[in-house]
């Protein structure tokens, strides 16, 4: 059998662990650093480090020369350009588990007891309030 997707025939792109059969790197790691929307997060991050090192460095030569309040911002801009750096590399890395699947659910440690009342007293409760005044709308006395 010779398809699209059978390997003699070219169609499997990446080998295990994400590597393609050269031993480069597999598309998606290349597109998720190279989509439009990573350009837009580095220039961002390129911006704005550098402005709030600026600032920091700014403040830190107020500071030397008598400005006391300016010794809190010597360590507030730095700050913000390492939060920059998180948020960059948590945003370009949003999204890299969705391809997983769900881990099952284990049983709970009692196994297959009997129900606990006080839980199913607890869902008849959410039922009748359900029932009484369905989510999204006003409640209906007014």
């Amino acid at each position: 059998m010779t398809g699209p997707l059978h390997p003699k025939a070219g169609g499997f792109a990446s080998g295990p662990a994400g590597l393609a059969a050269s031993g480069s790197r597999a598309g998606p790691v290349n597109r998720r650093w190279r989509s439009r929307r990573a350009w837009r997060l580095h220039a961002t991050l390129l911006v704005v480090v550098p402005g709030c090192l600026a600032a920091g460095w700014f403040e830190l030569t107020r500071a030397l020369a008598g400005n006391e309040l300016s010794w809190v911002y010597v360590f507030e801009w730095p700050f913000f350009a390492a939060f920059t750096a998180h948020l960059w590399w948590r945003l370009l890395r949003e999204g890299e588990d969705a391809g997983l699947a769900p881990t099952p659910r284990t049983p709970d440690a009692a196994g297959d007891g009997p129900p606990d009342p006080q839980l199913e007293a607890w869902n008849e409760y959410l039922a009748r309030l359900h029932a009484q005044s369905p989510p999204g709308g006003p409640p209906e006395d007014y």
